[in-house]
């Protein structure tokens, strides 16, 4: 019984308050204070721990800078013709598949480009496909992925 009331709290306060931690870092100070509401009193009695673990995980997802989904892998480049090779398939990318974000990350002395932003393997997968003809070394990578747009 008490798990499920931590898991109702939990899950009340990171989706429905989620808006409320941009604008102040203590979402429960910001419920209890009078003078944020027009009537009634709300008073929230719960163990420290649950308040610091939901405090941490709003300012965790706050920070992020995507979301857990997959790309795919095409080039690994080193060495002085590693530019030219970047440009140049990276051009070729963009040319044949304008749909997908080509990235390009330069890691000490590794180039790489990775293709899409996929929330799922199996979309990743049927893209893999289609570029496999092409790039046979490519393949599909764990990563943070940017979040999708909105339309």
């Amino acid at each position: 019984m008490k798990k499920v009331l931590i898991f109702q709290s939990y899950f009340f306060l990171s989706f429905f308050l989620y808006p409320l931690s941009a604008q102040t870092s203590d979402v429960f100070n910001k419920i209890q204070n009078k003078e944020s509401r027009v009537a009634g009193e709300v008073k929230i009695v719960q163990e420290t721990n649950i308040r610091d673990l939901v405090l941490k995980h709003l300012a965790t997802e706050q920070n992020s800078k995507g979301i857990p989904g997959y790309r795919i892998a095409i080039l690994f480049a080193t060495g002085e013709e590693a530019m030219d090779k970047i440009f140049k398939t990276r051009s070729d990318l963009k040319s044949r598949y304008p749909e997908l974000i080509v990235h390009t990350l330069h890691d000490n002395v590794y180039y790489r480009i990775y293709l899409g932003d996929f929330r799922t393997y199996s979309e990743a997968l049927k893209y893999l496909k289609k570029v496999e003809n092409i790039y046979s070394g490519a393949y599909i990578v764990e990563s943070t992925i940017d979040f999708p747009p909105l339309n």
